[in-house]
């Protein structure tokens, strides 16, 4: 069995709260893991600006900020002309999301979720996920998104348990997959199905 190595002392991240005390035990907690280079944003407009001269490998980001909040800061980053790094990897950070929330987040372009208070082993099993398994994204018109699937594991409990289960959308015609690696391949068009509750990571 083969195992992929993640050198965590070379990788960038990107923490977005706009609590200070979240910042930095958010922080502490990656430099405690053995990420090598972490930097702070209080609030979106900071974090784009932050990732024009910090090549991040990923963004951890709040979804409840003002004025710019979580899910409208991955909607400028996926989709803004100008924007830095469209297929930076987004875990989302919350404590209270809504079955809507996460919706809207997932459609945004949000690769996965995590619960607040963060927990060191789960952090450290989560960045080791997203890196282990390359990031497929799909064009749906102007909206580019991640595929979600494994990438979606420990999505929060919703407050509101939801009705039935969320439904990837068949575009008409389907989407072309873009790799994160070459924008320019055309691999496979990958199977839509029903997301279960297993995929969102809803227990």
């Amino acid at each position: 069995m083969s195992f992929i190595q993640i050198n965590l002392q070379e990788m960038k991240i990107l923490v977005v709260d706009d609590s200070s005390t979240a910042r930095k035990i958010l922080s502490e907690m990656l430099r405690e893991i053995g990420v090598g280079h972490v930097v702070g944003a209080a609030d979106g407009a900071e974090a784009i600006e932050r990732l024009r001269t910090f090549p991040a490998d990923i963004m951890l980001c709040d979804l409840h900020m003002v004025p710019l909040d979580g899910i409208e800061l991955t909607r400028l980053i996926r989709n803004a002309s100008d924007s830095p790094n469209p297929y930076l990897p987004i875990v989302m950070l919350t404590s209270d999301a809504t079955q809507a929330q996460m919706k809207n987040a997932m459609n945004a372009g949000v690769n996965a979720f995590m619960s607040k208070p963060v927990k060191m082993n789960d952090l450290h099993r989560k960045l080791f996920v997203i890196f282990s398994k390359p990031q497929v994204f799909i064009r749906e018109g102007r909206i580019l998104r991640p595929l979600l699937g494994s990438h979606a594991a420990d999505t929060p409990a919703p407050a509101q348990q939801p009705a039935a289960p969320v439904v990837a959308k068949t575009p008409n015609p389907a989407p072309e997959p873009v790799s994160k690696d070459d924008a320019g391949s055309k691999p496979e068009s990958p199977v839509q199905r029903p997301l279960t509750r297993r995929d969102l990571g809803i227990r």
